[in-house]
């Protein structure tokens, strides 16, 4: 009886405890696990997608994002991934950064080189993180490639899916546009207010 109920805490263990490969939803921590850029929304926090895809292709979606919004586009699990972002189809921003083995990790899902939290790895040089801030005014149509993945295991093997963390924060006005506003509403409430009265 002892070995069998060893044996099934083994195989719990070895199913529950190491991280797969095949990922999916609820794969991130603290953020929003979704199947589309599409889907993020400005202001919502951290959205994950973990999707299988090959070198060279684009994650499903696009992000729309607004002039003065700042995008965060971060890496997550395992050290390695690499990205170029496009808006209106042109490419304009790429990450470099090298596999988790060149790290110093002894291996993909090394505890101190594997996160699946983004606010973690956004902070980690080690990840591919981008932040970008959209200049000008108008709306913006933002895609993400996939350059290429990190290796999932010690002998090589390339990982099957690619996993990106994007956040979009909308701009918050400086002090000197928000003081020009309201001098402005109240400028025009004195004008109605003359105008009823006299």
């Amino acid at each position: 009886m002892k070995s069998r109920l060893a044996v099934v805490t083994s195989v719990l263990c070895v199913a529950l405890c190491i991280p797969t490969l095949s990922f999916g939803t609820g794969f991130c921590t603290n953020a929003k696990n979704v199947n589309s850029l599409s889907s993020v929304v400005v202001g919502g926090g951290w959205y994950c997608l973990d999707t299988v895809m090959n070198d060279g292709s684009f994650f499903p979606g696009t992000l729309t994002s607004w002039g003065g919004d700042t995008i965060d586009i971060a890496d997550y699990a395992v050290i390695g991934d690499n990205y170029e972002t496009y808006f209106f189809g042109f490419p304009e921003f790429t990450t470099a950064v090298s596999d988790w083995s060149a790290d110093g990790c002894s291996g993909p899902f090394d505890p101190t080189c594997y996160s699946t939290d983004p606010s973690v790895t956004d902070l980690d040089s080690r990840y591919a993180n981008l932040d970008i801030v959209n200049i000008g005014s108008g709306k913006f149509i933002n895609t993400i490639e996939e350059l290429n993945k990190p290796t999932c295991s010690v002998g090589g093997g390339e990982c099957t899916d690619a996993t990106i963390a994007v956040r979009i924060d909308g701009h918050t006005p400086e002090p000197s546009s928000l003081i020009l506003l309201g001098s402005g509403l109240l400028g025009l409430a004195g004008a109605v207010k003359r105008r009823l009265l006299g």
